[in-house]
């Protein structure tokens, strides 16, 4: 099964850091000639298959510019984590021997402080060799990188000349176990906007890479998690274009989760694609995890489910799925239900569905966005609720104790029949 791995580039020289993400990604995503980082300030988002991981990265080649704001600082690194909500599992710093000073260092101080957990355990430095040939680096430059990567758990990567993909990728495997598979947290959700930004209204951006193919996306406010459900995978990924306005490639296999984000209707939207639960090649064990990992890929939770109903009528495995998706998250899903179709729905089907939820017909992206407002106008009249992990994990003990009960019931109706005989020939 792949797993996932969100790391965020850090790093005083752009070119540098957007070298190690093409590496790390084995492409050119990241264009390693970029303007000056006071040209235009930017995150930049990739994604893509390494080894054993589906990869999520964000290159920040701008934070360490000195005509950054504190202010402005805090702001971008928080939008940094966003984009890799809910937080990055590996800090990259990558750092040159020959160019970080006291003022560098500061800096970093100022980065790590506008995270909102300890940062140090999650970072792994990584050095790359930009000296001449026969000339040694400052030792006060020096002395300075080796403090960090001691303060970093000793966590240290050289990217030598001929640097291995497979050996990066597994020191931040380890890190990843080593910290019990916790990510970092995201920065300053509430940080304060830049000078005069909030009043001209002017947002930061970031620019998204897919394939080399960058697309400008304001940032925004306010986010909105929706997990997407159903039994035909192509049909997911259709209307995950629909939704998103945006065509990507599918990152793997249908039997695993699968985040996508986008702009729709003035809010950033987080939308999880999951697996099929009902009459699928994966083991039960397989489908909680799957089931409780789209729940955790929307910090803090779930605005709203969306299940799909493909053929515009109700199968024998559309409720199959139905009864398994209400069986694992428990009966309070439905307040967060709605059912995508594609097709207009006949009476028994339409009646048979609205007992789980509202129908919403999608065939274009103006639909899409009158569906992103009914999930709107009712987290307005749920004051913004969210289904989240505790509510899955009480859906758990609830059904435990559910089965439980049906046993004793079962036991105790084995006891009386028993009885009845036993009476019956006396």
């Amino acid at each position: 099964m792949m797993s996932e791995l969100r790391m965020v580039l850090l790093g005083k020289n752009g070119s540098e850091i957007s070298r190690v993400g093409n590496f790390i990604l084995g492409r050119s995503a990241f264009d390693t000639e970029a303007p000056p980082p006071s040209a235009e300030w930017h995150n930049e988002r990739a994604r893509g298959k390494v080894e054993r991981s589906y990869i999520t990265l964000i290159n920040t080649p701008h934070l360490f510019d000195p005509g950054l704001s504190l202010d402005q600082l805090r702001v971008q690194v928080t939008e940094s984590m966003s984009l890799c909500a809910p937080g990055p599992h590996v800090l990259v710093l990558v750092l040159q021997p020959d160019d970080f000073n006291e003022e560098d260092r500061d800096r970093l101080n100022s980065i790590f402080s506008s995270l909102s957990e300890e940062p140090h355990k999650h970072t792994l430095i990584l050095t790359t060799h930009t000296l001449q040939s026969g000339s040694r680096a400052d030792p006060v430059q020096e002395n300075i990188i080796k403090q960090i990567i001691t303060e970093c758990r000793n966590r240290h990567f050289e990217f030598s000349t001929e640097p291995s993909r497979s050996a990066l990728i597994e020191v931040m495997e380890n890190m990843v176990k080593e910290n019990g598979g916790h990510h970092e947290r995201r920065g300053f959700l509430s940080a304060p906007p830049a000078a005069g930004q909030q009043q001209q209204g002017q947002l930061p951006v970031y620019r998204e890479s897919e394939g080399g193919v960058k697309k400008d996306i304001e940032k925004l406010s306010e986010s909105l998690n929706l997990v997407l459900c159903g039994s035909d995978g192509a049909v997911k990924s259709s209307i995950s274009d629909l939704i998103l306005g945006q065509r990507e490639p599918s990152p793997g296999s249908s039997s695993v989760c699968v985040r996508r984000e986008g702009a729709v209707c003035g809010r950033l939207v987080t939308l999880v694609e999951m697996p099929a639960l009902y009459n699928t090649q994966l083991s039960e064990e397989e489908v909680m995890q799957e089931s409780l990992r789209c729940v955790s890929l929307c910090d803090p939770g779930v605005h709203a489910f969306l299940l799909i109903v493909p053929e515009g009528r109700l199968t024998d495995e559309d409720k199959g799925e139905l009864e398994k998706i209400e069986r694992i998250f428990g009966s309070r899903i439905k307040s967060y239900l709605f059912l995508i179709t594609q097709h207009s729905l006949n009476k028994p089907s339409c009646e048979a569905v609205q007992t789980y939820g509202e129908v919403h017909l999608i065939n274009s992206r103006t639909d899409a966005e009158e569906l992103i407002q009914c999930v709107r106008k009712r987290l307005e009249e749920t004051n913004g609720s969210h289904f989240t992990t505790a509510m899955y994990v009480g859906a758990q003990i609830e059904s435990q104790l559910k089965y439980k009960k049906e046993i004793e019931d079962l036991k105790q109706e084995n006891r009386d029949l028993r009885m009845g005989r036993i009476n019956q020939t006396q």
